[in-house]
């Protein structure tokens, strides 16, 4: 390791030590302590257990053998054990033959049915055969079948073993028979293997419970000796009194469970560690791997005692660890990635509900293969287990259960750092943790073996990530780790202290990367990372707390952006090269990270058919992509450019193909096997927003296939069913792509464009997705099966989302009108389908006061009733109530609602009434009527919440609000009150705050402005659930009217910019801003704001939006003249190029220059053919180059420009091509304000083509700079010829004419659309020639008239 390097490890250990904490909880009995500083209770335990016999557990292979032999013997059946190994039923681990969890279980239920066989098959045969589930039948019909049966097969079935073995169930003289297929159909069919089984498991557990076999003589012997040394050793008497021994024949029992001092607990470590010594110092042993098999046959029946190895001498220590490690390496049953998932599905200690696996593997309609490419991949996989599973697979594994003890010790207690001398004396070879790591070699082909030192290191061992980290064979498995440390961390601030572990290990791991860049291991490190950091991005939690998970989903961006930016800022080597300037790491890697993502496998938890987007591949797809766009990348990415059509050609590919599935292989699990239908689509529109979809919307922009991307192929059949399952699938489809798109139009309006995109191609792009947006919803706003359409939108769809505001379509819709350059199209649409909930739905999430405005006339316009009596549907019926109440403007729409309600609704449940008195209430508020409020009866039925509002209190909310204007103090008391006894209601709190601001604008005191805001400080740092965006507009108003009376203007701004631009311009933040910026002088930007804001809120054909009429006018009454007169001159002495760009729209359209004249000259033209009724008659070029100058003058000359006199200037072509050149004279030439020429126009009479060559060939010699120019012609031949001169103009002339070396011709296009004159007697060409010179041609056919 360097210096730097060394650094960082260090400071990473130290950060782990520091901020990890341990939590195994120890479980110390005092009086074990006392005992043990007494008499040393931990080495006379040790000697006891070295004493003992060998525990009677599980029999080794041999004895095994013995067993089956002697079982075969006397039951007289052969016991095929070769099958029963085969199928991992039986597993011969450390020597020991071992029965598998799953296995062990179904022999407890065996041994309650093993003498009841005739019973079960009675069951099977008459009730079970081919039939699922259960079955009833009447007591007398059950009897008559039990008696045909017995006669049958000469038998008595046994009463107790019919109806005490939860076969059948007697109750109102019926019998109901279990699923017999399901339960107990595979105990028949394996009856000779349970047999076997169950006879083993009896006879290795008889003495499960007796603790260790000490001959008394021997122990006596024993105890005898120790107290010699110890004198105030415990008795024999004593220790049985304390029930740690029991007497039984010619033995002692050692057992530490159920005792009166909890020996082992406190001591367990000190007990094991002497007990080790003893092993090495014991002769009768033929190597250390026996003495460890011992210690673990003798203490593992009691609790753990990992930690013993702290208390052994050095040499004891290494003799455990070295034996351990090559138990654990040697041992066969941990090899093998193909049968580990068999081990571990029936290993576990679970209930009969899963011992179904035993007959029924998961593999059989589900994918468990590891992929051992790399430790990575295989520890994914084994995640990927658990993910899938009900419980656990891999904790937990009973067989196993030894080896998990060995790898915990050698994990916790191998040594950091061993020195091996060699035969160069000065170069000892220097091992850190060398055990652990041939563990983690070995792992590979021992799958269960790397999960288990994850468990460990994590749990004891956290100091070994760093170690991790710095060898790159290991790196990206260490984030795996560190993702899985959290519950070690310190409880202040985990997600903070998670973040700073993820950045620090980062640091260090691109030490390890850059050290790997030539063989190809750093992209793939790289690759592996990102997948670590975003594994979890995309998931969504189930029990939704919005605080606590936006404030960890904020983290987590937090985090990933530091990681992020640390790769891609990582230089290229882990030195410096002196002379060269710095490369960047990920150009380097870039087109292999981009191969790497491309074949990122995507396969779905469950084989159930269920479809949804690879988010993990798309997010680093488009990462990839934003690098794309560095800056500081250029230079790297000219000389090997990033393989960006690969790149976006795969994402278009990978989207294509999900959104327009229509069928997939999937598990049918009732008929249980492999099918092709149709798939179930689970994507959710939430995740959506997770992806960065500027970057590969642009591309595919670039690569011209934006049309395909936006309206995939999405097939509705035309049915006469109402419900139509491949609709219904492919409407699910359409609404997650219109989240999709909806998504993109939200990041399209960001208000920074990454480097290199242009602003023209992001606004084309909006539009685009706008109309397909809007095209969508024409299509699919309504119901019509027989023509193929769904309504996308219908109330049941978004009411199945109630709970989640970002799944429920329309509003996002809504939302997203917000940013719509024309929202018209919409609207139409959604006020077409009459339907109410719809509009309302709208009129709540769009911000513009002129769509709100149309929307709520357009509900005034509906019949209320009648959709009330078609809808039907209360829970419809209901959300158009709590919508349509929010509205004051509405209040006779709301009364009908109410009515409706009232009559119809209201008393079918407890819910109904209370919503119809909150309604009542709100109406009276509304009307500003007290006594109307008091006279609202309570309703009857009483509130079950505990922390609910009572109907008094709610009553007290709205009297507060009818007082808020007129009696502010009154108001404000109720408030209090109310937020101090509701402190869950952030609406009490903002009210009190709204009361405190109308008390201070009666007593125009600033001081309780002050007040109004330290109490909602107070409140809100009181509530850790308060979400202050989902506050609404109503508490940034009152902040910003605050800050506004208080002179905080700074901090006003700072709040006002930190809200989107819809919320920015809603009326009452609005008029707080333009307030603050009046008084700051600041009016060239309130009347930017306010520009916007009327473009804004303005519906087609309104006149306009009074608020904003009455802000202008404000604005516009208190103008600074000389301020006024600054700015005039500082606008207008602007260079022409920054002048235009100030300008409004309306003023010319063009933003730039060259076009902007263009557009001026053709008016100017266009002028003169309205004006000029003789205008034919004129035969000179510079009689209509007056005219032309005339009209062009008045125009321009505002802007401080002019049109110059014909003048000489640089040189034309003479005719005599002997003669020297002269000076040339420009027709229209342009000046600024500072008399600077700045664009050349040369006018002429069209007549033959050679004329009109020469004139475009001087043109490059009338002005050295050489932009600007604009070419005038005058076209006198009639109509139907001047069309023919028009085309022979830009397809032969402007092609073949002569142009100066440096400026030869390009390429010509005929741009009159795009100026708005496609149906006149004005033509305009556009010329590229080189050196980026453009020339603009304005053809004016004067005599225009029609024949």
């Amino acid at each position: 390791m360097n210096y730097d390097q060394q650094e960082k490890f260090k400071e990473l250990i130290s950060y782990i030590s520091t901020h990890t904490i341990d939590r195994s909880i120890n479980h110390a009995d005092q009086k074990a302590i006392e005992e043990n500083f007494k008499w040393n209770a931990s080495l006379f335990f040790a000697k006891a257990i070295h004493l003992a016999k060998p525990k009677e557990q599980e029999l080794t292979l041999e004895e095994f053998n013995q067993f089956k032999k002697d079982y075969e013997e006397r039951s007289g059946k052969q016991i095929d054990i070769d099958t029963l190994f085969q199928k991992y039923w039986l597993r011969n681990v450390l020597g020991n033959i071992k029965i598998a969890g799953t296995v062990s279980s179904a022999c407890h239920t065996f041994s309650g049915i093993s003498d009841f066989k005739n019973e079960l098959k009675f069951l099977f045969e008459e009730f079970a055969e081919g039939k699922e589930g259960k079955e009833k039948l009447p007591k007398t019909e059950f009897d008559e079948i039990r008696s045909e049966y017995e006669k049958r097969n000469n038998l008595v079935l046994d009463e107790k073993g019919l109806f005490e073995s939860r076969w059948l169930s007697l109750s109102d003289d019926h019998v109901e028979i279990s699923n017999i297929n399901y339960y107990f159909k595979p105990y028949l069919e394996h009856w000779e293997d349970f047999q076997f089984l169950a006879a083993y498991k009896e006879s290795i557990s008889v003495h499960e419970d007796k603790g260790l076999k000490i001959i008394k003589s021997d122990f006596q012997e024993l105890h005898q000796t120790y107290k010699q040394f110890y004198t105030k050793t415990a008795s024999i008497k004593k220790l049985v009194e304390e029930q740690l021994i029991k007497e039984k024949g010619e033995f002692y029992y050692l057992n530490f469970h159920n005792v009166k001092i909890s020996y082992w607990s406190t001591l367990s470590d000190h007990i094991t560690a002497f007990y080790w010594q003893l092993l090495v110092e014991d002769d009768g042993f033929s190597d250390d791997q026996e003495r460890v098999k011992r210690l673990l046959r003798q203490i593992l029946y009691w609790e753990w005692s990992s930690n013993f190895l702290s208390h052994v001498i050095d040499q004891s220590k290494k003799k455990f660890l070295d034996a351990a490690c090559n138990l654990v390496i040697s041992e066969s049953d941990l090899d093998g990635t193909e049968s580990e998932f068999k081990k571990v599905n029936i290993d576990g200690d679970i209930g009969s509900r899963e011992v179904q696996t035993l007959f029924h593997s998961r593999e059989e309609y589900d994918d468990f293969s590891l992929n051992n490419t790399d430790h990575f991949e295989l520890f994914e996989s084994l995640a990927n287990w658990e993910e899938k599973a009900h419980t656990t697979y891999l904790h937990g594994q009973s067989s196993r259960d030894e080896l998990s003890f060995l790898i915990k010790v050698i994990v916790t207690h191998d040594y950091e750092l061993e020195r091996e001398d060699t035969e160069d004396q000065d170069n000892p070879n220097i091992y850190h943790c060398r055990r652990i790591f041939e563990l983690l070699e070995k792992s590979l082909t021992k799958p269960t073996l790397l999960w288990e030192i994850k468990c460990f290191v994590i749990m004891c061992r956290r100091e070994f990530i760093p170690y991790l980290i710095k060898d790159a064979q290991y790196t990206s498995l260490a984030f795996q780790f560190i993702d899985r440390i959290g519950e070690y961390l310190l409880h202040e601030d985990k997600e903070t202290i998670h973040k700073k572990l993820w950045s620090k290990s980062m640091e260090l791991a691109l030490f390890s990367i850059r050290s790997v860049v030539k063989n190809g291991v750093a992209s793939m490190l790289i690759f592996q990372i990102y997948r670590q950091l975003n594994s979890q991005k995309y998931d969504i939690p189930y029990n939704r707390q919005k605080h606590a998970e936006k404030l960890s989903q904020k983290q987590k961006v937090e985090k990933e952006k530091a990681v992020l930016s640390l790769i891609e800022d990582s230089s290229l080597h882990n030195y410096r090269v002196h002379g060269v300037s710095n490369q960047f790491l990920f150009p380097r890697l870039f087109n292999e990270l981009v191969q790497l993502f491309i074949n990122l496998p995507s396969k779905t938890r469950h084989n159930n058919g269920t479809v949804n987007f690879p988010m993990l591949q798309w997010g680093g797809l488009s990462w990839l992509m934003k690098c794309s766009t560095y800056w500081k990348y250029k230079s790297q990415f000219e000389i090997k450019p990033p393989d960006l059509n690969t790149l976006t050609n795969s994402f278009f590919k990978l989207y294509i193909e999900r959104v327009e599935v229509t069928k997939i292989e999937k598990y049918n699990f009732f008929e249980k096997k492999e099918e092709k239908g149709l798939p179930l689509w689970s994507e959710k529109i939430e995740r959506l927003e997770y992806i960065e979809w500027i970057y590969p919307i642009y591309f595919i922009y670039k690569q011209q296939k934006l049309n395909s991307f936006l309206e995939p192929r999405f097939y509705f059949d035309s049915t006469s069913e109402f419900y139509n399952k491949e609709n219904h699938f492919t409407a699910d489809k359409l609404r997650t792509h219109i989240g999709v798109l909806l998504q993109v139009l939200r990041q399209l309006v960001l208000p920074s464009i990454p480097y290199g995109f242009e602003k023209d191609e992001i606004q084309e792009i909006k539009s685009r997705v706008e109309q397909q947006i809007i095209d969508y919803l024409k299509s699919h706003i309504k119901d019509v099966p027989e023509e193929g359409r769904v309504d996308l939108f219908d109330y049941n769809k978004e009411l199945a989302f109630k709970n989640s505001e970002k799944e429920a379509l329309l509003p996002q819709v809504a939302r997203a009108l917000n940013w719509f350059s024309g929202k018209e199209q919409i609207i139409q649409a959604i006020i077409e389908t009459q339907d109410i909930v719809k509009i309302l739905t709208i009129a709540e999430w769009v911000t513009s006061e002129g769509v709100k405005q149309k929307l709520i006339e357009k509900i005034q316009q509906s019949d209320i009733k009648a959709f009330l009596e078609e809808t039907r549907w209360i829970p419809e019926v209901q959300q158009t109530l709590l919508e349509i109440s929010k509205y004051p403007q509405l209040i006779n729409e709301i009364n009908q609602v109410v009515e409706f309600w009232e009559k119809k609704v209201s008393k079918k449940n407890r819910e109904y009434e209370v919503q119809l008195y909150q309604t009542k209430m709100l109406l009276a508020y509304f009307q500003n009527e007290e006594q109307e409020l008091n006279s609202i009866k309570e309703p009857d039925s009483p509130i079950h919440s505990v922390r609910g509002l009572s109907y008094r209190d709610h009553k007290q909310f709205y009297r507060a609000l009818i007082r808020l204007e007129k009696d502010p103090k009154s108001s404000y008391v109720i408030f209090k009150q109310l937020s101090e006894q509701y402190p869950q209601f952030a609406v009490f709190a903002l009210n009190q705050m709204a009361a405190k601001i109308n008390i201070a604008k009666v007593s125009d005191d600033s001081k309780i402005y002050k007040e109004a805001l330290e109490e909602w400080k107070v409140y809100s740092s009181q509530q850790q659930e308060l979400d202050i965006e989902a506050l609404g507009a109503t508490f940034f108003t009152n902040k910003l009217y605050i800050l506004l009376k208080l002179d905080e203007h700074d901090e006003l701004d700072s709040v006002f910019s930190e809200l989107e631009m819809p919320y920015q311009l809603l009326p009452d933040v609005l008029e707080v801003k333009i307030e603050s910026l009046i008084e700051r002088k600041k009016i060239e930007e309130a009347s930017m704001i306010l520009d916007e804001a009327e473009n804004y809120h303005q519906f087609s054909g309104d006149e306009g939006i009074e608020f904003i009429k009455t802000l202008k006018a404000k604005v516009g009454g208190i103008d600074d003249v000389q301020l006024l007169n600054a700015y005039y001159k500082r606008i207008f002495t602007s260079p022409p190029s920054k002048l235009i760009e100030i300008f409004p729209e309306y003023v010319n359209g063009n933003r730039t220059l060259g076009a902007f004249l263009t557009k001026e000259v053709a008016r100017a033209a266009s002028r003169m053919l309205d004006k000029v009724v003789s205008i034919s008659d004129i035969g000179s070029e510079d009689k209509y180059n007056d005219i032309i100058e005339l009209g062009l003058d008045s125009r321009i000359n505002p802007w401080g420009w002019y049109v110059g006199a014909q003048s000489r200037g640089a040189f034309s072509d003479p005719k005599n091509k002997t003669t020297k050149k002269q000076p040339g004279e420009r027709d229209l030439p342009i000046h600024d304000a500072n008399k600077e020429l700045f664009c050349v126009c040369e006018a002429f009479v069209y007549r033959t083509p050679a004329p009109a060559k020469s004139h475009l060939e001087k043109i490059f010699n009338y002005y050295h700079q050489r932009e600007n120019f604009i070419i005038l012609v005058y076209d006198l031949d009639p109509k139907d010829k001047s069309k023919k001169n028009w085309q022979k103009y830009i397809s032969s002339i402007i092609p073949s004419a002569e142009y100066p070396i440096g400026y030869e011709y390009e390429a010509c296009e005929n741009v009159t659309s795009l100026f708005n004159y496609q149906n006149s007697a004005i033509r305009i060409a556009r010329s590229v020639h080189e050196n980026e010179t453009v020339i603009h041609h304005v053809f004016v056919n004067i005599n225009y008239f029609a024949a």
